[in-house]
């Protein structure tokens, strides 16, 4: 997950298998790292060489073992600069080590890439290093079960973030029922906590972008039907359906474009004909407003 700050250095926010690193490490054990440029990509050092800890983002000891970290998104903040992320756990549960068997819970920290620091929702500093006592306190957004409806994972792995006028945080997500059906929530960030609410149901919440000081558009789709839909959400609370962009097929990822040019606005990759990554056989659009 990369990004360029106001200074022009550039960052790339990585998972690490730590297994690959230590091969007696549980297959479950993938915190978060990064990499930093100051002279344009010509070399980097590791948050490793840059603050002295194993990782910035993570666990390793939990006793459910979800010490796995999913960002679902990171998103870039130009003033106040800073960078949101929010993020979900994972890993085998409290019987086994097994890598993305279970997910629990959606987590949020703001960093500060001048200071290498990251931040809670309400402005706290929580150092260099996020462990699990943040997660389990002041980063924590939303609980949910830990379990497998129909034997998939939930909450999904595309979790979104933005911000309002007034400075406060917000993240998108959506989790499965025993029918696999979508559920759509949600948590904006209030003097009271976070605040979650559902808000539809039957979508995958896919990219967003703002268009106003309070509203965003989440980009969407529904599984196994080809089309772009896109919504309003006003205040981290109000849902208004909006339009549907026609796609030939199924879509199965959409990223906005940092500093697009209509009409090339967002760029969605198409499903697959088949689960297996090595079959990468689905079309590319890009879509925007003429």
């Amino acid at each position: 997950m990369p990004f360029k700050a106001a200074n022009g250095h550039l960052f790339v926010f990585f998972r690490e298998t730590t297994r690959t690193v230590d091969p007696s490490a549980p297959t479950d054990n993938r915190p978060m790292l990064f990499m930093r440029s100051t002279d344009h990509g010509v070399t980097w050092q590791s948050s490793k060489q840059l603050t002295g800890l194993p990782y910035v983002l993570g666990s390793t000891d939990r006793a459910d073992n979800l010490n796995e970290i999913y960002v679902g998104q990171l998103r870039y903040q130009r003033w106040p600069e800073r960078v949101h992320l929010v993020w979900t756990l994972a890993g085998g549960g409290p019987a086994q080590h097994r890598h993305d068997y279970y997910h629990k819970d959606i987590h949020y920290a703001w960093f500060d890439p001048n200071a290498l620091t990251f931040h809670a929702a309400d402005g706290t500093d929580l150092g260099p290093q996020l462990t699990n006592d943040e997660m389990e306190g002041p980063c924590k957004v939303a609980v949910t079960p830990l379990e497998r409806p129909a034997d998939v994972v939930s909450p999904d792995y595309i979790q979104l973030v933005g911000w309002l006028r007034n400075g406060r945080p917000f993240v998108v997500w959506f989790t499965r029922d025993a029918a696999l059906g979508f559920h759509d929530f949600a948590s904006v960030w209030t003097p009271r906590g976070w605040q979650t609410s559902e808000v539809a149901t039957g979508l995958r919440t896919r990219e967003m972008e703002q268009i106003g000081p309070d509203t965003w558009r989440v980009y969407t789709t529904v599984d196994g039907q080809p089309g772009i839909a896109t919504h309003r959400l006003e205040h981290g609370r109000r849902w208004t359906p909006e339009t549907v962009i026609p796609t030939p097929k199924p879509v199965a990822r959409i990223e906005l474009i940092t500093r697009f040019r209509d009409p090339a606005r967002i760029l969605a990759t198409g499903a697959s004909s088949a689960r297996e990554v090595t079959v990468a056989d689905g079309d590319v659009y890009v879509a925007g407003q003429d």
